[in-house]
């Protein structure tokens, strides 16, 4: 009986809510009273939930992309309706949809995504990489893009990708630069 009752609370509550409530929590801390150690690790904490926070957000994008949800808000597409609505700038907006997109295509990179072991870069560039590439190339490359954004920044990952790009996507790379 107690646990039908617990499930019927959560079901009524936004989880959102509870994010914006913890997030009221940790507003009320003072980092200044944290030991530097306990500081370093509430900075990778938070920096994990923003990861697994901006998965969420690509997730949620991409159905709303799918389904034309910008539609009923008399947008145009989902990166404008992002860019009026997040007051995102054109190129984030449009980045957003890109990745968003890509990702149902990458089960690995959306694993790690959404486990808050990569940050939302990290996902741009593996999809950068990828979305040139044939389905064979994707099945062999994805778990080793993912294995080194787990253990390098954004910008590292972009230059060791740039290579494996050249590879498969002369053509593509060569437009990028031109650009």
């Amino acid at each position: 009986m107690c646990s039908v009752a617990a499930e019927t609370l959560w079901t009524t509550v936004d989880p959102l809510d509870v994010v914006g409530d913890g997030l009221d929590r940790l507003r009320g801390e003072d980092p200044v009273a944290l030991p530097s150690t306990a500081l370093g690790q509430r900075l990778r904490d938070l920096f994990t939930l923003r990861n697994r926070l901006d998965s969420e957000i690509a997730r949620h994008v991409a159905v709303f992309d799918s389904t034309q949800g910008y539609a009923a808000f008399d947008a145009h597409s989902a990166a404008s309706w992002l860019r009026r609505e997040a007051r995102l700038s054109p190129n984030a907006a449009s980045e957003q949809v890109r990745v968003a997109r890509q990702l149902d295509q990458l089960p690995e990179a959306q694993r790690a995504f959404a486990a808050g072991e990569v940050s939302f870069q990290h996902a741009a560039v593996i999809t950068r990489t990828v979305e040139d590439a044939g389905p064979e190339v994707l099945q062999e490359a994805e778990p080793a893009l993912v294995q080194v954004a787990q253990r390098v920044d954004p910008f590292r990952l972009a230059t060791l990708t740039r290579h494996l790009r050249h590879t498969f996507a002369p053509e593509a790379c060569l437009e990028e630069a031109n650009r």
